[in-house]
């Protein structure tokens, strides 16, 4: 009886059957992809390199497929990734937040402060 796999192995054994490759789960994972993490970390050569390893054995149709399916999960990976800012709210609605608008100085010197209650802000 087979032992069942550590979740990430699970996760990696469960994309290539999304993507009708999960003949070579066990040949990928053996290779030392055991993660989505460590197949994201990957270069697309050092992918491509284990597509074609004796190891792997891939037949070139599903080595096509299998870089083509990778880099879109890895850069729907990256796009979740950098989304989430450290405390849990996305970087687009944090820079949102604190991007200042830009200005220009010659024009109207009191436009620099305008987010802050000054003589010019306030109509004196």
């Amino acid at each position: 009886m087979l032992a069942a796999a550590p979740p990430a192995s699970a996760a990696v054994v469960g994309w290539l059957n999304d993507v009708n490759l999960g003949v070579y789960a066990d040949a990928v994972v053996l290779y030392g992809y055991d993660s989505l993490n460590a197949l994201c970390a990957a270069k697309e050569q050092q992918v491509k390199k284990m597509t074609n390893a004796r190891a792997v054995q891939m037949k070139l149709p599903h080595r096509e497929l299998f870089v083509a399916e990778w880099k879109t999960l890895c850069g729907k990976r990256r796009q979740q990734e950098e989304a989430m800012a450290p405390g849990g709210h996305s970087r687009s609605a944090a820079d949102g937040r604190h991007k200042m608008q830009k200005i220009d100085k010659a024009r109207d010197p009191c436009e620099v402060l305008r987010h802050v209650p000054t003589p010019c802000t306030l109509g004196w």
